[in-house]
């Protein structure tokens, strides 16, 4: 911006000084002369020419400018709409894992609960084991008495009076 517009200013000015301003200063005060006149009028000229290079110059980066800032303005916009679905997504996301996680742990419940159950099945499964033993023990036990006190071939000793 500033080797566009600054040069034709600092000319515009400094013509201003030198052509007009001062050339106005040294004129003697009893008339205008001609050539001074034709000076002044060059002068003046030479400064309209430099200031109108000078705004063209800047309007045409004003142009660019707004033209920039009109291209910047949707590619905010477009990195904001590609934000806020970022999040949405990021929030989808985050209710997808909320949900897994409940899940997981319903399931984890169900295992404890069927490992609890296989549990509870092979200690029943122990304690009839135990009793079947205790059972087949316990007929051997008495088969045992009945074959020592009940044997019928055994000799029962009678006792007479003779």
């Amino acid at each position: 911006m500033n080797y566009h517009v600054i040069p034709p200013y600092n000319l515009a000015y400094s013509l201003l000084q030198t052509e007009i301003i001062d050339t106005l200063l040294k004129a003697p005060n009893t008339s205008i002369p001609e050539k001074l006149i034709r000076t002044l009028n060059c002068g003046v000229l030479a400064l309209r020419g430099n200031l109108s290079l000078a705004l063209d110059k800047s309007n045409t980066i004003r142009g660019v400018v707004d033209e920039t800032v009109m291209q910047l303005v949707v590619v905010i916009a477009e990195w904001e709409k590609k934000i806020k679905q970022s999040q949405k997504d990021l929030s989808d996301l985050y209710a997808q894992v909320t949900s897994v996680q409940k899940q997981v742990a319903i399931a984890e419940q169900g295992v404890k609960d069927k490992q609890a159950g296989v549990n509870s099945a092979n200690d029943a499964v122990r304690d009839a084991e135990r009793a079947m033993e205790d059972a087949v023990n316990c007929q051997r036990r008495r088969r045992r008495r009945k074959r020592l006190f009940f044997n019928p071939s055994a000799s029962i000793p009678i006792f007479s009076n003779d």
